[in-house]
């Protein structure tokens, strides 16, 4: 039985590190994971070993949000911090961000500076500057991804959910404005 889990175990262990936040819970639940499968070791769940292992990951992981003991008012608060410091981290790094879009290509900033600034959709984009939708669809993907580029190269960032900015540290690198 061992050598047939045995390449399953880091595959699942990221698995389940990618569900859960904390390293050691993730390592705790991978061991459970594979307790549970040898306790119910059958001849025929060889055949579909993956997806019974699978299986028994993600009812664990559900298990281990329902018994967390995080209130519901714990849970509001810590939403509530983090949104205020993804909201201080954004004003903070406006100007900055201004000053990254000023240094992106023209044909990205025009693009950018409608999309994000004015809030314009892709479409009313294409339409204002006559340009085929999918050409604003890609100048949007290609400038965030230069923008985020010279973001990175000066400041470290750090991310919480979703992508959103909670904190940032300049770089000895940064300009000025920055």
């Amino acid at each position: 039985m061992k050598e047939e889990i045995e390449p399953h175990y880091r595959p699942l262990h990221n698995f389940v590190k990618k569900r859960v936040n904390n390293a050691q819970d993730a390592e705790d639940l991978t061991q459970e994971i594979f307790l549970k499968f040898a306790k119910s070791w059958d001849d025929k769940v060889h055949i579909h070993l993956k997806a019974w292992l699978y299986t028994i990951a993600r009812n664990r992981i559900t298990d281990y949000y329902r018994t967390r003991k995080t209130s519901s008012r714990e849970l509001h608060d810590m939403a509530m911090e983090d949104e205020g410091d993804r909201d201080r981290a954004m004003e903070e790094l406006s100007g900055c961000i201004r000053y990254f879009v000023r240094e992106l290509p023209v044909h990205y900033r025009q693009v950018l500076q409608l999309y994000a600034m004015e809030e314009l959709s892709q479409k009313e984009i294409a339409k204002r500057l006559d340009m085929n939708h999918a050409t604003v669809r890609s100048k949007v993907q290609r400038g965030r991804k230069k923008l985020k580029g010279l973001i990175m190269a000066c400041c470290e960032v750090e991310q919480r959910g979703r992508g959103n900015i909670s904190a940032y540290t300049k770089k000895g690198s940064c300009p000025g404005e920055c």
